[in-house]
C-alpha cells in the first residue's frame, strides 16, 4: 500500500522526469523555462544507432564500432547548441510515469501527447570506407612519398515526428589525405588514429547537415553593409567562404498528393564571411546589398577546394 509519502515522491518523481521533456521547444517554436528567462527555439532530438552498410572490411585492418560512432554523433549535434538531445530510454520513462500518475490518482487532464516524442530522428547507415597507404618513389631521389588516404560516407536522415515523413535525406562524406616522404616503400592498412580523426570529421559533417535542414542558415540583421548570419564557431563556415543569399518565391503543390513540394528559390545576394565570432558571424556583402534583409535563407558556395 502506498503511503501520503511514499505517492508525495512517485509525483515528484513523475514530475521531475516529464518536465525536461515537456520544456523541449519544437523548430519554430518558443518555449521559456520561467518567467523572465530567455526563450528558446531549440528542437529536440533522438538520434538512433547507427546501422553498419560495409560487411567486408577487406584489407582496412579497422573496424568501425557504430555505437562509438552514434556517442560522437550526439556529442557533435549537442555542441552545435541548436538541439536538446533526448534519449530514447528517458522518453520511454517519462511516458511511463504520465501513465503511472493518471492510474494512480485518477488525474483525467494529464494527457501524453507530444511528451514522449522528439521533434526529429536522426538515423544513419555507413555505406562506404575506404582506407590505405600507398607509397610512389620521388624522382631523382633515393625517397619515397607515402600516401595516407581515407574516405568514410554515411547515408544520414532525418525524420520529423509530427508528419511521420522523411524531411531529407543526404549522403555525408568526410575524406582525409596526408603526404610523407619516406626512406623505404610502405603499403597496407591506416593507423587506428587516423581512423578515428577520420569519424570524428564525419560526425562534424553530419551535424552540420543536420542543422542545415533543421535550421537553414539565415540572416539575422544588417548593418553597414554587413550581414549578420546566425552561425557561429563550429558552425562550419571559415573567413573569406562565399555565401549566396536566396529569396523565397511561390509555394509548390504536388497536384497529386497535395503534399507540399517547398518554395521555389532565386539567388539575390552574395556575402564573403570575414568574421567568426561565438555565436554568430559577420559577412561583407559583395553583391545585392539592397535586396539582402533579416530571415533570408543563406547557403554555403562550394569552397575552390571542394572542387580538386
Amino acid at each position: 500500500m502506498l503511503t501520503g509519502i511514499n505517492l508525495k515522491a512517485i509525483i515528484l518523481i513523475a514530475t521531475a522526469v516529464v518536465l525536461p521533456v515537456c520544456a523541449q521547444g519544437t523548430k519554430g517554436k518558443a518555449s521559456g523555462k520561467a518567467s523572465g528567462s530567455p526563450i528558446t527555439n531549440k528542437a529536440s532530438i533522438i538520434v538512433r544507432p547507427f546501422k553498419m552498410g560495409v560487411k567486408d572490411f577487406g584489407k582496412l585492418g579497422y573496424r568501425i564500432q557504430t555505437d562509438g560512432l552514434t556517442e560522437k554523433l550526439k556529442s557533435a549535434l549537442s555542441a552545435t547548441r541548436k538541439f536538446d538531445l533526448l534519449e530514447r530510454q528517458d522518453v520511454d520513462m517519462a511516458a511511463d510515469e504520465v501513465a503511472f500518475s493518471k492510474s494512480s490518482l485518477g488525474n483525467k487532464k494529464l494527457k501524453t501527447g507530444g511528451m514522449a516524442s522528439a521533434d526529429y530522428i536522426v538515423s544513419g547507415e555507413i555505406s562506404v570506407v575506404s582506407a590505405g597507404i600507398n607509397s610512389t618513389p620521388i624522382a631523382f631521389t633515393d625517397r619515397y612519398l607515402a600516401v595516407t588516404s581515407g574516405t568514410i560516407i554515411a547515408d544520414v536522415k532525418v525524420f520529423e515526428t509530427r508528419t511521420g515523413k522523411v524531411a531529407r535525406a543526404v549522403k555525408v562524406e568526410a575524406s582525409n589525405t596526408i603526404k610523407n616522404p619516406v626512406n623505404r616503400a610502405v603499403s597496407g592498412s591506416v593507423g587506428e588514429i587516423f581512423m578515428e580523426d577520420l569519424q570524428r570529421l564525419l560526425v562534424e559533417n553530419m551535424a552540420l547537415k543536420v542543422v542545415e535542414i533543421v535550421f537553414p542558415m539565415k540572416v539575422v540583421s544588417m548593418e553597414n553593409n554587413l550581414a549578420y548570419v546566425n552561425r557561429g564557431e563550429g558552425g562550419g563556415l571559415q573567413p573569406g567562404d562565399t555565401l549566396i543569399v536566396y529569396e523565397a518565391g511561390k509555394a509548390m503543390i504536388d497536384p497529386d498528393t497535395g503534399e507540399s513540394l517547398g518554395t521555389t528559390e532565386t539567388a539575390v545576394a552574395t556575402l564573403r564571411v570575414v568574421e567568426i565570432l561565438p555565436k554568430f558571424s559577420k559577412a561583407e556583402v559583395l553583391k545585392g546589398e539592397s535586396k539582402v534583409f533579416a530571415g533570408q535563407i543563406v547557403r554555403l558556395a562550394q569552397r575552390q577546394d571542394e572542387h580538386r
